[in-house]
């Protein structure tokens, strides 16, 4: 069974149906529409194109439809939000490394060790200092656990301890340790 392209540019551009509703009309499935149409030199839609020309039996909520929020509506929006975290949130969580991270209020996003020797030194950490665990349990975070030391000197107390251990550490041609 040929279709004709002049019932086909009827169906599909006239009357604006979607390939789907030629499909069913036609008795064909909607490759075979969509490959005669493409035959017959007939411009495909874009979807979004279809979409806000059948919105009539989308909907009137469906795709393609912009909406607008006015200040009333976010704020709504918002404070929901902020219950539903009041609610459910636990406010830390545990890093892929180990570590426990802060995930609300104004320190959200910080490690937990850190906000707390600062809260002890009463000052911001400086760019090269860290907080080293003197028990390795990186989620241990009592005070008497923490140590304020520099990068430099927490490389060089692991490679001490790496030695003690008996652990032999090669360098790569660049240097690096693998």
């Amino acid at each position: 069974m040929t279709t004709d392209a002049e019932e086909l540019r009827r169906l599909y551009v006239d009357e604006q149906k979607s390939i789907p509703q030629v499909a069913t009309v036609l008795g064909l499935p909607r490759s075979t529409v969509r490959g005669r149409l493409k035959a017959a030199g007939i411009k495909l839609r874009a979807r979004g194109d279809g979409v806000r020309l059948r919105r009539d039996i989308l909907g009137k909520h469906a795709k393609g439809t912009t909406r607008a929020f006015d200040e009333e509506w976010r704020q709504n929006i918002s404070a929901g939000r902020r219950r539903w975290a009041e609610e459910h949130a636990a406010g830390h969580r545990v890093t892929s490394k180990g570590y426990i991270e802060i995930t609300r209020g104004p320190n959200k996003g910080r490690l937990i060790h850190d906000v707390l020797m600062e809260a002890r030194i009463g000052r911001r950490l400086l760019p090269g200092e860290v907080v080293h665990f003197a028990d390795d349990d990186r989620q241990n975070n009592h005070p008497d656990n923490h140590q304020l030391m520099t990068r430099a000197d927490l490389a060089r107390l692991h490679r001490l301890q790496e030695m003690e251990s008996g652990k032999i550490r090669k360098r790569d041609r660049y240097g690096r340790f693998t």
